[in-house]
């Protein structure tokens, strides 16, 4: 078996006792984050709305990030994308999700 084939240059190589807590404490970050927004809701701009979209992206993409680097300690990530890449359209992905279900729920609770 080739074992360079298995090995990526995205993963840099942190020690699993480093990137697992710091994923989960980014992932809390991540939770109080939209807890925060949902709070401020009823006072929120479009300005302020939008800031809480990009902090809740970069915060997801950090908390991806070091969640695929403990993984990496573990498993054998094999695709061709970047990682990197993964982790921040994936942010994106849940942060776009996260704001068209609260705003189909603001619309929702409006009308009742």
């Amino acid at each position: 078996m080739n074992l360079e084939a298995l090995q990526r240059p995205d993963l840099i190589g942190l020690s699993w006792l480093l990137t697992g807590p710091l994923a989960l404490v980014l992932a809390a970050l991540w939770v109080g984050s939209h807890v925060a927004r949902r709070k401020e809701r009823f006072a929120e701009s479009q300005f302020t709305g939008v800031a809480f979209f990009l902090a809740g992206t970069v915060v997801g993409y950090a908390t991806l990030w070091s969640l695929f680097q403990f993984l990496g300690a573990f498993l054998v990530l094999s695709t061709n994308w970047a990682l990197s890449f993964l982790a921040f359209f994936g942010a994106l992905a849940l942060e776009a999700l996260i704001s068209l279900y609260q705003l189909e729920r603001s619309l929702l609770f409006c009308f009742c």
